[in-house]
C-alpha cells in the first residue's frame, strides 16, 4: 500500500470512528484501532486530532461538491451556475478597476414653456373663458328616421 492509499484508508477509518463515536470519541487511538495500525502509523500522516479531523472535513467537502455537480448537471443547471460565476467575476473586475464620482441628478428643463391662450385674439386666464350665446342648429335627420 503506497502513502496515498494509506492516508485514505487511515481518514475513511477517521470518518468511520467519527460517525459512530462523535467529536468526544474521535481519538487517534480509536483510529488506529478501527484502521488496524498501531497509533504511531495513524501520528506518521496525522500530526495531531485536529489535522485529521481538518482530513476529514476535506474528504466530506469533496464529496458533497461532487454530489451538488452531478445534482446540478442532471437538471442541466451547470451552464447557468457556470454563467453566473463569469458575470460574476466580470463585474467584480470592472468595480475593481472603476472609479465613480457622485454626481447630482437634475431633472431636464421643458423644452416648452406654458404660455396664456387666446381666443379671438384676446389673451384670457380660466375665468374669462366665453360662453357660447346661440344655440348650435339640430342635426338633420333623414327619411324613414324618427
Amino acid at each position: 500500500m503506497n502513502d496515498g492509499e494509506r492516508r485514505a484508508a487511515l481518514v475513511s477509518a477517521a470518518r468511520a470512528v467519527y460517525e459512530r463515536e462523535g467529536a468526544r470519541g474521535f481519538t487517534l487511538q480509536n483510529v488506529a484501532v478501527e484502521a488496524c495500525v498501531a497509533v504511531r502509523l495513524v501520528r506518521r500522516y496525522f500530526a495531531d486530532r485536529e489535522a485529521m479531523l481538518d482530513a476529514v472535513a476535506d474528504v466530506g467537502f469533496e464529496l458533497l461538491e461532487r454530489r451538488v455537480r452531478a445534482s446540478l448537471e442532471k437538471r442541466g443547471l451547470m451552464d447557468v451556475l457556470r454563467n453566473q460565476i463569469i458575470e460574476r467575476k466580470t463585474l467584480d473586475l470592472i468595480t475593481a478597476a472603476a472609479s465613480f464620482t457622485d454626481v447630482p441628478f437634475e431633472f431636464r428643463k421643458p423644452d416648452a414653456d406654458a404660455v396664456d391662450h387666446a381666443v379671438c385674439g384676446a389673451v384670457v386666464g380660466e375665468e374669462e373663458i366665453p360662453t357660447a350665446t346661440h344655440s348650435e342648429p339640430a342635426p338633420a335627420r333623414g327619411p324613414g328616421r324618427r
